[in-house]
């Protein structure tokens, strides 16, 4: 099974184009990025990038898994914030 910080950094590589550029971002080593991008196509049993130097690109499977990461990393955030939302009124 995949977890959402793999989600999420596919996320990230997929918009931006680079696994360097997500490590920089996110504040981790580009090997973590690779590691967890690894993970992820190993549980989905496909690979999700072509990778060209220092660029990358979305296979079709990448394409296909795309809108579905998103709407993941998406209702995450959501739900993380709904809790936030609820732990504020219980400290009224």
């Amino acid at each position: 099974m995949f977890t959402v910080p793999q989600i999420q950094t596919f996320v990230e590589v997929a918009l931006c184009g680079s696994f360097t550029d997500t490590a920089k971002r996110k504040g981790v080593s580009q090997g973590a990025v690779s590691t967890m991008i690894a993970k992820l196509e190993e549980n989905l049993g496909t690979e999700l990038f072509f990778r060209n130097g220092a660029r990358c690109s979305l296979t079709k499977a990448g394409e296909t898994f795309l809108p579905y990461a998103i709407a993941i990393a998406e209702n995450t955030e959501q739900g993380r914030q709904a809790v936030d939302a609820l732990k504020s009124q219980a400290k009224r």
